[in-house]
């Protein structure tokens, strides 16, 4: 394709410069994630995945990764476990662009670099293809706090990454198992194929621990039930907080990243009961929703909401802006969220 050149003519020309300079680090964001989410598996590992969260330190932001041996001493046993069947093992990556001294907003991504789905084996050829994107919500985590610092916003954001791949090995986490999370609950395995939550599991706790947010969102590719429900044409929102149900709806409806409010009640709570832990992993039939419940639990008293963005992080065919694969979103939707003034 040949480049265009593209004359533009204003009334105030520093003030449009100032306009696109905020624009396009919204851009950069958003591309940020599509290459990280475009890229394959053997190219893309939780540690390669942090090495592009450090790139962002030239920018001011502050990046700690943690490796596996944090991770276990820290009780992480879910994203550890998660973790373990790979020889490429997980990591904990926490991007922090503090722009001001507020209490921070943290946003949370589920960073599976590949999901072969464990034991419970993902079989259908063309869906394992797709399983390089699992990671897009940490990396729309990851664009939007590259976009935030950029804008160089006056806003404290924290973004943690749980990263690991999801492999079958001999030291591969197995259905049946019983986990223990940072938090303390323990956790039946009914399906490897669930990893996403439980990752996330531990880097709430994470959070809440060691930043005290005034309110927390994960994003996620986490389940296909959503996709059922809702296809690509919408993410899915779950939270019983009515004002922040609002500030994200009304950041989608700003920034062209629809979404759909789902039910997360705790009519959900009798699929999630374990005869042997707190809880099961999968509930048994409303399944995006007893996955965003199975997360709720790990929330506490923190103003908290999920979007579960799969079917929306691949795109098969171009469509506008957007071109096939990738589509890095989240960024958009999340920096209109966070310079939101919050109430």
């Amino acid at each position: 394709m040949r480049p265009l050149q593209l004359d533009v003519v204003v009334a105030d020309q520093a003030a449009s410069q100032a306009q696109h300079q905020q624009l396009d680090a919204v851009a950069q964001g958003v591309y940020l994630a599509r290459d990280l989410t475009n890229l394959p598996a053997a190219d893309l590992t939780p540690q390669t995945f942090a090495d592009a969260a450090k790139a962002l330190e030239k920018l001011g932001v502050k990046v700690t990764v943690l490796d596996e041996k944090a991770i276990d001493r820290l009780g992480m046993g879910a994203l550890a476990a998660v973790g373990r069947g790979s020889d490429r093992p997980p990591r904990l990556v926490i991007a922090h662009w503090q722009g001001n001294k507020q209490a921070p907003t943290a946003l949370l991504g589920k960073g599976i670099t590949f999901d072969t789905g464990g034991y419970n084996l993902k079989t259908d050829g063309e869906s394992i293809v797709r399983m390089t994107s699992d990671m897009a919500g940490a990396a729309a985590v990851l664009g939007t706090i590259k976009a935030l610092a950029l804008k160089k916003a006056d806003v404290n954001v924290v973004g943690v990454m749980a990263m690991a791949e999801n492999m079958i090995s001999s030291n591969a986490y197995l259905p049946g198992d019983v986990l223990k999370t940072a938090q303390g609950l323990t956790v039946q395995i009914t399906s490897t194929d669930a990893e996403g939550r439980l990752v996330l599991a531990d880097a709430m706790w994470y959070v809440k621990k060691h930043y005290q947010p005034r309110l927390m969102v994960d994003i996620a590719t986490l389940t296909g039930s959503k996709v059922t429900a809702l296809g690509s044409y919408y993410a899915g929102l779950f939270t019983e907080d009515e004002a922040l149900s609002q500030s994200l709806l009304q950041a989608s409806k700003t920034s062209g990243e629809p979404l759909w409010r789902l039910p997360v009640g705790d009519e959900f709570a009798n699929e999630m009961k374990s005869d042997v832990a707190d809880l099961r992993n999968t509930g048994k039939t409303a399944g995006a929703s007893t996955a965003a419940w199975f997360l709720k639990q790990f929330a506490g008293d923190t103003r908290w909401a999920h979007l579960d963005i799969a079917g929306n992080a691949l795109a098969s065919s171009d469509k506008g802006a957007q071109p096939s694969g990738a589509t890095g979103f989240g960024v958009r939707l999340l920096t209109e969220f966070v310079l939101q003034p919050q109430g």
